[in-house]
Parts: structure tokens; sequence; C-alpha cells
């Protein structure tokens, strides 16, 4: 299949990560985890993301007995995302049993390469297979709002968002690294009426 390339998004500008503390260390991590900065968690425009975000994916995989209740926990393990990827494209994407986090991995990277096929989207500096299935909030809610725009679906996105994760790495004899990281979501001109279709 030739790759459909990414449509023109008018007024619409998306930043990059922008890490803006950071501690070297010099060991590869041995756990690595993401939480929501206080300020993030409470700012209603990220509720609203993720309930309305929730929604477009269950009006979609509810036909097959399927739902989700918390999108960022729900699709770490590749399969839900499959699933909804597949309704969208008509195109089958193959994971395995995701009883371990290499398997998740590797079911999250064939949904990313059908993302990057379909629509063009590849953008390491806004979502990665690895943040998703460590559930980094980031990675999901940037893959998915990427996925909304280019599909032109009917999902009220808000004018603007902007989400600060801290990415918690502890390595074996030392202390734990805290890295605090600051995404834009979504910056735009103007607010959105709504865009969801469905599949």
């Amino acid at each position: 299949m030739t790759p459909t390339p990414s449509p023109s998004l008018p007024r619409q500008r998306l930043s990059n990560a922008r890490q803006i503390r950071t501690r070297t260390l010099s060991v590869t991590p041995e756990q690595t985890s993401f939480e929501l900065h206080p300020t993030t968690l409470r700012n209603p425009n990220l509720a609203k993301l993720t309930y309305n975000l929730g929604k477009w994916i269950n009006a979609a995989i509810s036909p097959q007995n399927l739902y989700v209740r918390d999108i960022v926990q729900d699709m770490a393990d590749g399969k839900l995302l499959a699933t909804f990827l597949q309704i969208l494209t008509g195109q089958k994407v193959e994971t395995t049993p995701p009883i371990t986090e290499i398997a998740s991995r590797m079911n999250v990277e064939a949904c990313l390469a059908l993302v990057e096929q379909q629509w063009g989207l590849k953008d390491s500096s806004r979502y990665t297979a690895n943040g998703i299935v460590l559930k980094d909030h980031k990675s999901l809610l940037c893959l998915l709002t990427d996925i909304a725009l280019a599909t032109k679906a009917i999902v009220e996105l808000p004018a603007s968002l902007e989400i600060t994760v801290i990415m918690k790495e502890v390595a074996k004899g030392r202390n734990q690294k805290r890295t605090v990281v600051r995404t834009c979501i979504l910056e735009r001109e103007a607010p959105s009426n709504g865009n969801i279709t469905g599949p």
C-alpha cells in the first residue's frame, strides 16, 4: 500500500517536548516510571481531552464488546491500540499476547509502524513505544491527538494543552533520578468546535 501523506493542518502548531530539568545518570536505569505533575492534574483541559479521546476509541471498539476506562492504562500493552487502529485503517496489526513488557513493546511498535505507513506520522519527541508501554501520558495523548487531527476525526479538542510529566529512573546502588518534561500536546490559534468521525 502506498503511504497516505499526512494532511495539512491549518493553524495547527504542535510543539516538541522540552526537557526543563535533568541530572546526568551514567548507568542504565533498572526501573523507569512516569507520573503527571500536580499542576497538570489540576488542568481541566487534560480531563476533557482524555474523556473525549476515550469516547472516540470506545465508539470504534464497542461493537467488538471492548471498552477502555483509562486510555493510558488500558492501551499500554498495544492490544486495544492495535484493535482501534485496525478499525480506523482496515489494516491488520500483528500482535502477540502481552505477557511480558517486551511483548507489549513489540505490539506498540507494530502499531506505530502502521501509523507511520498510513498517515506519515512519526515524531519520537512526542511519542515512543517505550513511553506508551510505561504509561507515559505524554506519549499516548500525543499519538492519539495526532491521529485525530490526521484523520479529521470529530473529537472535541481543547484549543491548547500543555502537560508536565515527571520521569523517575532508579539504577542499582544509585539515587533516584527525576526528570521533568513539559510537553505541548496542542497549541492552536483558535479553538475547534470539534472534530469526531467514527471509524
